[in-house]
């Protein structure tokens, strides 16, 4: 019975089980268990479990970030301050460093978005001789030189902005 499961879920989390958490998680981004999908209520399992160690949450906590920020923004995920990008991508890197093969594409597919062009003036990487630089931070962001990183990081980059944990 699936209800009966969810409610032995909830109650496993409720005593603070992250594999309960995990569990919850992707119930609410597939709208597995019977539940309705929610991917703010997915964030809330996912994020408890990923930060808790649970290894199989970080690919799923890396999409639901950015499903969530193209909901807020109508499909725009590189608004500074308020771009999930850098926290996705830290999380979709976790994910292959502990041989989540599914994963890779996905760090493929957002890190070749964001460097197709100068995350601040958004001007095309090809019109540059050099390569563009990745923040040293949080390895999420590219620029075309450092006057654009001030720009973008008074912008809100800071906000976004995570370091980058081995």
């Amino acid at each position: 019975d699936k209800s009966k499961a969810v409610h032995y879920y909830t109650l496993a989390y409720n005593q603070g089980d992250l594999d309960a958490a995990y569990t919850m998680g992707s119930f609410f981004h597939n709208g597995g268990g019977g539940l309705s999908n929610s991917v703010y209520r997915a964030k809330h399992y996912l994020e408890e479990a990923a930060e808790g160690g649970i290894e199989p949450a970080y690919g799923g906590l890396a999409l639901v970030l950015l499903e969530l920020c193209r909901q807020q923004y109508r499909g725009r995920t590189y608004i500074p301050g308020h771009s999930s990008v850098p926290h996705a991508l830290f999380w979709a890197r976790k994910s292959v460093a502990n041989g989540e093969l599914h994963a890779v594409k996905m760090v493929e597919s957002i890190e070749s978005q964001v460097q197709a062009k100068c995350n601040n003036c958004k001007r095309d990487a090809e019109c540059f001789v050099e390569k563009l630089k990745q923040c040293k931070k949080c390895k999420a962001a590219w620029y075309c030189g450092r006057e654009c990183q001030l720009q973008h990081w008074k912008k809100g980059h800071r906000i976004d902005c995570i370091t980058k944990q081995k």
